[in-house]
This record gives structure tokens, C-alpha cells and sequence, in this order.
């Protein structure tokens, strides 16, 4: 897949909703590395090496985060087999559009997602948000 075009074709498709010049700050892209055992398997090994040059591509493309979030196991399924789940990413995105927009360093954003999950961080942020006071440090 071409990140780099997918992301020129998201922002081409916001910014043909408004009437100001948009230009893409940041890409952010959120996942986990895949289940690795302590002593991996070699389809264990290679399945991480892929995700992990994909996750060292990305970085390296003008304008784009990539965010790691963790594997939690779940138990097994009725065959015995290990259940996973990504865990954090809904918080990451969500802190990552509030300081964002609190700063404003944002005035759209475009997310791109394979579940329902970030449907209440997206509703959330559908409306302006006041900007957040900034800690001085100083108690």
C-alpha cells in the first residue's frame, strides 16, 4: 500500500469540504507489533520482522507518526488458541486530537479505521473544544 498517496487522497477529500486551503500536518498511524513468544517460532519471528519494516517505513515518510500500542492476551478460544487484542490505540488517538486541536495545531481531522471503535473519539471531537490551559509547571 502507498501511504504516502493515501494520505494526499484523504486530505484531498477534506479539503474538498472546506473552503480555507488545507494543509496535512501529520499522518498517525496506530497498531501493535505482532505476538512474539520467548523463544519465537520462525513464523513468529517473520511475521514480526514484516510488521516492524513496515513500522520502519512509515517513519521514515515525510510527516508521519507511527504509534505502537500493546498486544494483551485474552485467553484461548474454543480450539486452544491464543486470543489477542490491541489495547490503548483508542486513547492515543484520542490524547493525540485533544492536544492537537487544544493547541491549535488542527482544525480537521481524518480518521481511517477498520472498527467502530473510534466512533466516540470522532463524535467527540466533531465539536470545538475550548483550548486546555497549559501547566506552568508552578504549584
Amino acid at each position: 500500500m502507498d501511504y504516502r498517496l493515501l494520505c494526499e487522497e484523504i486530505t484531498a477529500i477534506v479539503a474538498a469540504g472546506t473552503a480555507e486551503p488545507l494543509d496535512l500536518l501529520r499522518a498517525y498511524y496506530y497498531h501493535c507489533l505482532p505476538f512474539q513468544s520467548s523463544r519465537p517460532t520462525p513464523e513468529e519471528s517473520e511475521r514480526y520482522a514484516k510488521k516492524r519494516g513496515v513500522f520502519d517505513m512509515l517513519r521514515r515518510l515525510p510527516r508521519f507518526e507511527v504509534r505502537e500500542d500493546r498486544l494483551a492476551f485474552r485467553g484461548l478460544d474454543g480450539q486452544g488458541r491464543p486470543i489477542f487484542q490491541q489495547k490503548r490505540t483508542d486513547i492515543l488517538l484520542g490524547l493525540d486530537v485533544a492536544l492537537l486541536s487544544a493547541e491549535n495545531q488542527i482544525t480537521r481531522a481524518a480518521v481511517l479505521a477498520g472498527d467502530s471503535d473510534f466512533l466516540p473519539a470522532a463524535y467527540a471531537f466533531a465539536v470545538p473544544l475550548p483550548p486546555i490551559p497549559r501547566s506552568t509547571g508552578r504549584r
